[in-house]
């Protein structure tokens, strides 16, 4: 059973609280009276916001290039147990809560062309480059994680009629 929403009080705020509970019978043909049971709690909260660069261009059909870049810096919790017996905390034999908490840093990059050919206008994103890593507050021998990068290049385009705003 699981439960979440996601709320954006600010245009670059974003919160998303989420309560997840699961059952397991594995022990259930050894004839065991008590289902084990997780319970798991956690939150994110994120700030983003994207920045727009367009270059104006008059050369050959290339009316402008246009650069996307949206930073996000996310916090997220996450709390977890396991559990015999009882619903959400309330009875049973509680185990302890294992937490966890972690940073992640991500930039995306988008890079455009808008063309104008025959009178049409046509949008090609030329290339996508992402950048991404986290801190764990949790992990105390490797708490930064990698950087990742991912590029990819695709002629991802759009058309519209010249006359069609």
């Amino acid at each position: 059973v699981g439960i979440s929403s996601q709320h954006r009080p600010l245009p670059f705020l974003q919160l998303s609280p989420r309560l997840t509970e699961t059952w397991q019978d594995t022990d259930l043909r050894q004839g065991a009276q008590r289902s084990q049971r997780t319970d798991q709690i956690g939150a994110t909260a994120s700030l983003s916001q994207t920045f727009y660069g367009v270059f104006p261009t008059r050369a050959w059909h290339l009316l402008a290039t246009r650069h996307e870049f949206k930073p996000d810096l996310s916090f997220s919790y996450e709390a977890t147990r396991a559990d015999t017996g009882g619903v959400l905390g309330f009875g049973g034999d509680t185990g302890s809560w294992a937490q966890n908490r972690r940073i992640v840093l991500r930039a995306d990059n988008s890079f455009w062309a808008k063309l104008e050919r025959q009178g049409s206008i046509t949008k090609i994103r030329l290339a996508q480059v992402n950048l991404s890593s986290g801190y764990d507050f949790e992990n105390k021998s490797r708490p930064l994680a990698d950087l990742t990068t991912v590029v990819s290049v695709a002629a991802v385009y759009t058309t519209m009629r010249r006359d069609v705003t």
